[in-house]
Order: structure tokens, then C-alpha cells, then sequence
């Protein structure tokens, strides 16, 4: 790249959010340093990105690729308003402007759209995927039902793969080496077979040693890392009007487990800190997933002034995984899990463009069938013995003078879920310009949803003692009957937005969205004697996220600016229960306002940087939950992964060092305010506020397409954790989740033209 051209593309690079194209515009060649002016497709249109009344924060295949961002907790952490907590490959929260996206079950539905080229991919457990050979990944923020569907009611993350393409052959190969004994490779190659037809491969490979020593199993560590993936993708164009892509996605991952380690009891030769060594239980198996997509993609200009687009879709998820429930070595509970989806996707858009109005039309189709499994062991000599207070088992429990009863030491509680998922929904988007100042911005969709769940449970022991204090499980036992119902649910997802143009640099915007998660029904088994069985069912209503926001954006030749302050209500707020078997929450109403702002600048030729900025006041205003059977008032506290404040800031220099070959470096520093873990805001189960250093240097040749880099993310080595709480809470064992330390080492990368 010649020096006197732009060093940096700003972080806060706005994209498509709904079509596979991004359209920039073309700028002279001149030595003035200049930052592109970016059209955008987030309503389903070209927009230049200071006309777009909506907050997002995306970044491009540029940027990935310079701070070789692979996973959403380095992006969330240089994103206003973004939260996420992957705390394995399959096990990833997602939270943004403090709303979490639902949990793993298969009943609940997600509160944040992700989709993988433009296919709803939203389940938690495939919502993660490996980002190599990324075009682009982007959040939008607030509700966005109208412009995404299902799951949207606070906010949607869009990722885009690279296409095939049918104008150049070209490809890049990528290895990593580093501590834990990391190594990778990454590449992927675009062949074009003819005018009409183009083939894009990519694969990715990624081993690393875990960092935290076992001292159940002291000859495997956990949090280690093992991922496989490959994509396919194939670009047919027949004619200039019509072009179809199809992509086969595939991702394997195989890892020994994560550390889930006691703050409250100490194995024998160990503590509660979360950053020593875990004392947990040999694994029961290992983590393991494999996720199998296919997409097709079909864009037909019929004329000058209609298009029309399809989206059709295909995923398939199997996944296991055991865990330590009480993080210590004392065999006192552990949790096997599984679960398997596959889901069915198509939509199709009309759109007609007129010089003054863009008006979309669209109707979409989804079917998901969700199945998960869970045992839940508990040795009843510790349960009764008084476990955690109480360490010794107890085998015996005295019932009469003279009289004891055997304990087992496992008891499995299996639960058993099945939700099947029809929906359907139809949508219009229209923008218009009202006058040379004036922009309105309108949409609306209505969705059906008719949902099925069936459920059933099941209780046994391991050692072939009977069960005295849970004789039908922790969980119900239905006898073999499986209990099923099914409900209805309707929603209507309105938005609009006014834009006033300020001058040419900069927009002024104000807009309302109403925001809808479909509910769902939802089955629990009681046994009123040892020898009968009762079904209770009931259903969770929608829930609904009232938003407004007002915001301004602008850009000049070196500078972009995004600010919005936002408010919102939620009524029938859907979160995680303190109690696990209970599930999902409704948290009655919710509250929070907040404001977000992020500016990126050239400041000369060889410096360019950024800097973000978040703030959130989140509150339950009518929210009581149960814990152990009892009542718990949670009103008046905060929500769950919802720092108050949140910036990140980062410098990007680069020069001309000799003849092609340049230096480089990066930096970025994210920091965030102290925040709870769980909703009911104790001080042991709290983050205390903290920053992540990352640090890139090298070299590179543009003219060659080569690249040396040593990197250090979390380069300060700062100690944190993802999670505290998890389901040894509610034995009163809760467990932490240590956060990544200190990562290092050296990356090559060669491309091809």
C-alpha cells in the first residue's frame, strides 16, 4: 500500500447488514490522507452511512485481518454497548445494552438475532462459529425486528463470509505459533473457473494446550482448545443481473472441558481463587460439537428500478459435554448434557428503488427442531452430609434408634426436552425523502409462531443404592412418559425514524422501535407420591423492549463520528433464573437508558486511531425470582454482564521502511466498570472493573502479499473471570470461570494475486 494513501480504515466501519455486497464509494487518488466514504445496505438499500438512523458498529475483513480478531470477546470488547462471555466454543452469552441473549435450552427463544449470511443461526449452541475468512461481522443495536425477524427485540450481530467470486484467482495462507503450545493454519483459495462461475475454499485449524492445571486429573489441563472447520463456497453468475452463491460450512470442535472451580470450597491440596489450579473431577467425556450449515444465496436485478433477493438455509448441531457442577475433587454433583438441532430457513425480498422513496417487501419462513438432554448426578452422602459446609460424606443417614439407611453416591436426575418451532412473518420497509433536509424511515413486520415442546424425566442411581431423600430425581420422573403442549404467539414489530441532514457532513436522527421475543410454553414434572407422576404447564408471553433513540453521525476526509443516547422499557423481561431448574425468568418491567459514542480519525499519514465510549443505567423495577423454593425480591437491581461503563481505545501506525516493506503497529486497550454475574448482585459474585492490552507488531509487504507479526493479547496478563455462579450456585459451591491470560506469539501470512 503506497504510504501516502490511508494507513487505517476506521473501526466503526458501517456495512451491509442484509445483502452480500458492500458498495464503496470511489475517492480521487490524491496525498491528501482521506477516510472513504462508505455507502451502506443495513435498510435493504444504498445508504451512505450518516443516513442510516440506526446504531451499529462493524468491522471489516481489513480490520480482522489486521487485529486478527477470531472470536466475539476481543470484538465485544471494542464495541459501545456489546458484551460477550464465550465460555467454551458452545457456550457463549451475548449481551447488548444489558440484555442477554436466552440461554441454552431448547424451549427459550434468543433475544439476539445471529446470523451467518444472512440465515438465522440464533440457538446458543451454534451461535458460535471460527471467523476466518470473514467479509465482515457487524452489531446493530436496539430493536431490530423489523429489519432482522425472529429473536431481534434488542439486537442482532450479522456475520458475512467471503464469497466466491468470478474475477480473480487469489488466496492467503496463515500460520500462528505460540505459548500453551498454540499452533493454527488458515487459508483459503478463489479459483475462477470461467466468466460465470467462480469456487472459493477455506479451512481453519487450531490447537491449543489448556492454562489451568487439573489436580483431579493432573495429566490434562482445562480450557484448552481444539477446532476444525471448512467452508466451500460456489459463485454462479449467468448474467450481469443475476448472480447465486452457495456455501457449505463446516466447524468441529473437541475440547477437554472448562474450569468450573469452587470460590467456596477448597479441594484437598487447593483454594477458591479462580486463578490457581482447578481441583475438579476427571472429565465424564469431553466437550465435543460439530456443526454443519448450507446457504443459498440468489440476487436478480429484474430491471432498473425491482430486485428481488432469496435467503435459504440448513443447519445441523450435535453437541456433548459433562461438567464439575461443584468444582472441587469431593464427588458431590456433576451434569452431562447434550443437545441436537436442525433448523430450515427461507425468505424473500421485492424491492423496488425510485429516485426519492425505496420501498422492500418480504416474507420469511422458519422451522426449528431443538432436542437436549441433561443428567444431573448428586451424591446424596454429601447432599445430606452437608455439603459444602461439610466435607466427609456421610453414608449413612440415622433414621431411628439403632435404624440407618444407605446413601447412594449417584444420583442421575434426566431431563429430557423436545421444542419444535413454525414461524412465519411478512415485512415492508420504506424510506423516503420528504424534502432536501428530511428523511423518514418506516417498517413494520408481523410474525406467527405456533411452538411445541414435550418433555420428560427420568430417575436411577449408579452404585445401585436406592435413593432415600430423591427417590424420583431432583428433576421429576415421568416414568417414560413424555408430556407435550403447544401455544401461539403473534407479534407485531413496528419501527420509524426521522433524519434531518445538518449540513453535507453530518445527520441528526430520532427514531422509536418496538421489539418482540416470541414466548414459549413450557412443562415441569412433579411427583406427588414416590409411585405417581403430574404435568404442570405453562406459558412464557411475549416479551416486549420499547425503544427510543436519538443520535448524530458524521464524516469529513479524516474524521467519523458516531453519539446516541437510547432509552428503553422491557415488560415480561425473559432472564436466567437464580434457581436452574426453574429455567427462564419473567422479570416483570426492566428500565435502562444509556449513551454510546465512538470517533475514528487519520490524524496524518502514518497514525490513525479510534476511541469508544459506553454508558448504561440498567434496573429491574418489578422482579421476583425463587432460590431453593423460596421467594426472592431482585427489584431495584442491576442486570446481569451490564458494566456501566465501557471504553476502549486504540493507535494504528504504519511507514515505509524500505523499497515495497513497511513497519507496523497496533494497539488496542478495552476496559470495563466493575458488574455482576448474577441478578441478585452479591458482592462475592461480582467483576471488579478491568482493561485488556493487545499489542501487534511487524512487517509486511503489500507487493508481495507477505506479513510477520509478533502479538501479545491480554499483555498485561490482568487476571478476570467470564462467570460466577453457574448451577453450583444453588448448592451454595458457586464456581468461577477464569478468563484467558496472557496469549503470545508470532504470526506469518502470505497472499496470492
Amino acid at each position: 500500500m503506497n504510504c501516502s494513501q490511508p494507513s487505517i480504515r476506521p473501526l466503526a466501519l458501517l456495512v451491509s447488514m442484509s445483502l452480500p455486497h458492500v458498495v464503496y464509494a470511489q475517492s480521487p487518488q490524491t496525498t491528501e490522507h482521506r477516510i472513504e466514504e462508505i455507502v451502506v445496505t443495513v435498510q435493504q438499500q444504498n445508504q451512505v452511512i450518516t443516513e442510516v438512523p440506526v446504531a451499529l458498529s462493524a468491522f471489516s475483513n481489513k480490520e480482522l485481518e489486521k487485529m486478527n480478531l477470531t472470536d466475539f470477546e476481543r470484538i465485544a470488547a471494542l464495541t459501545p454497548g456489546f458484551i460477550s462471555q464465550q465460555q467454551t466454543d458452545s457456550s457463549a452469552s451475548f449481551v447488548i445494552r444489558g440484555v442477554e441473549a436466552a440461554g441454552t435450552g431448547a424451549a427459550a427463544e434468543p433475544t439476539i438475532s445471529i446470523f451467518y449470511n444472512g440465515v438465522d443461526s440464533s440457538r446458543s449452541r451454534g451461535a458460535v462459529k471460527e471467523l476466518y475468512d470473514i467479509e465482515r461481522v457487524e452489531v446493530v443495536k436496539g430493536p431490530q425486528g423489523t429489519l432482522f425477524g425472529r429473536g431481534a427485540s434488542t439486537g442482532a450481530i450479522a456475520i458475512h463470509t467471503r464469497k466466491a467470486d468470478t474475477q480473480e484467482n487469489s488466496g492467503f495462507v496463515e500460520s500462528k505459533l505460540g505459548n500453551y503450545n498454540l499452533y493454527s493454519l488458515t487459508g483459503a483459495y478463489n479459483l475462477v473457473v470461467n466468466d460465470e462461475l467462480g469456487i472459493r475454499v477455506a479451512g481453519s485449524r487450531r490447537k491449543r494446550d489448556g492454562y489451568v492445571f487439573n489436580l483431579g486429573e493432573p495429566e490434562r489441563k482445562l480450557n484448552d482448545d481444539d477446532m476444525a472447520a471448512a467452508r466451500f463456497s460456489m459463485r454462479w453468475q449467468p448474467s450481469d443481473s443475476i448472480h447465486l452463491d452457495f456455501i457449505y460450512d463446516h466447524q468441529n470442535d473437541k475440547d477437554y472441558g472448562v474450569s468450573t472451580k469452587s470460590i467456596i470450597a477448597a479441594s484437598p491440596g487447593g483454594d477458591t481463587s479462580p486463578f490457581t489450579h482447578a481441583g475438579q473431577n476427571k472429565q465424564l467425556k469431553d466437550q465435543a460439537r460439530r456443526q454443519n450449515g448450507y446457504t443459498l444465496l440468489v440476487d436478480w436485478d429484474i430491471n432498473q428500478d425491482w430486485r428481488l433477493s432469496s435467503i435459504s438455509g440448513h443447519r445441523q448441531l450435535w453437541f456433548d459435554n459433562a461438567f464439575d457442577i461443584d468444582g472441587t475433587t469431593y464427588h458431590a454433583f456433576a451434569g452431562i448434557e447434550y443437545d441436537r438441532q436442525k433448523a430450515i430457513s427461507q425468505e424473500l425480498r421485492l424491492a423496488y428503488d425510485s429516485q426519492s422513496a425505496t420501498i422492500t417487501l418480504g416474507a420469511s419462513y422458519y422451522r426449528d427442531e431443538a432436542s437436549s438432554g441433561f443428567d444431573f448426578v448428586i451424591n446424596e452422602q454429601h447432599l445430606l452430609g452437608g455439603f459444602p459446609n461439610v466435607l466427609t460424606p456421610l453414608p449413612e443417614l440415622p433414621v431411628a434408634p439403632g435404624v440407618s439407611v444407605p446413601l447412594n453416591e449417584a444420583n442421575v436426575s434426566r431431563s429430557y426436552t423436545e421444542n419444535k418451532r413454525h414461524s412465519q412473518s411478512v415485512f415492508a420497509n420504506l424510506n423516503m425523502d420528504l424534502n432536501a433536509h428530511w428523511i423518514l424511515d418506516a417498517g413494520l413486520r408481523y410474525t406467527w409462531d405456533r411452538a411445541t415442546l414435550a418433555r420428560s424425566g427420568d430417575a436411577f442411581t449408579l452404585d445401585g443404592v436406592g435413593s432415600f431423600v430423591l427417590p424420583n430425581g431432583f428433576l421429576g420422573n415421568s416414568f417414560g412418559e413424555m408430556h407435550s403442549t403447544d401455544a401461539d404467539f403473534n407479534m407485531l414489530s413496528p419501527r420509524v425514524a426521522l433524519t434531518y441532514r445538518l449540513n453535507e457532513a453530518v445527520n441528526l436522527y430520532a427514531g422509536m422501535s418496538i421489539g418482540k421475543r416470541a414466548g414459549y410454553p413450557d412443562i415441569s414434572i412433579q411427583n406427588p407420591t414416590a409411585d405417581s407422576v403430574s404435568f404442570s404447564t405453562k406459558e412464557i408471553g411475549n416479551e416486549t423492549l420499547t425503544s427510543y433513540e436519538i443520535g448524530a453521525k458524521g464524516q469529513t476526509s479524516n474524521l467519523y463520528f458516531d453519539l446516541a443516547l437510547y432509552s428503553y422499557q422491557y415488560d415480561d423481561f425473559q432472564t436466567v433464573s437464580l434457581d436452574i431448574t426453574e429455567g427462564a425468568a419473567n422479570a416483570g418491567k426492566a428500565k435502562a437508558w444509556g449513551l454510546e459514542g465512538l470517533i475514528s480519525a487519520e490524524f496524518t499519514d502514518w497514525l490513525g486511531g479510534f476511541v469508544n465510549y459506553a454508558y448504561i443505567d440498567t434496573e429491574y423495577v418489578n422482579f421476583f425470582d425463587t432460590l431453593n423454593g423460596e421467594p426472592v425480591d431482585l427489584s431495584g437491581n442491576r442486570f446481569r454482564l451490564a458494566p456501566k461503563n465501557t471504553f476502549s481505545v486504540g493507535l494504528d501506525a504504519s511507514a515505509t521502511l524500505s523499497g515495497s516493506w513497511r513497519w507496523f503497529a497496533n494497539t488496542q486497550y478495552a476496559y470495563r466498570s466493575d458488574y455482576f454475574f448474577n441478578n441478585d448482585n452479591l458482592a462475592n459474585e461480582r467483576q471488579d472493573g478491568f482493561g485488556l492490552l493487545d499489542v501487534r507488531i511487524g512487517l509486511e509487504d503489500d507487493t508481495r502479499g507477505y506479513k510477520i507479526e509478533l502479538f501479545a493479547e491480554n499483555a498485561l496478563d490482568e487476571q478476570w473471570v467470564r462467570d460466577i455462579g453457574n448451577a453450583g450456585k444453588l448448592f451454595g459451591t458457586s464456581t468461577a470461570i477464569r478468563g484467558n491470560p496472557r496469549f503470545y506469539g508470532v504470526r506469518f501470512r502470505a497472499e496470492f494475486f
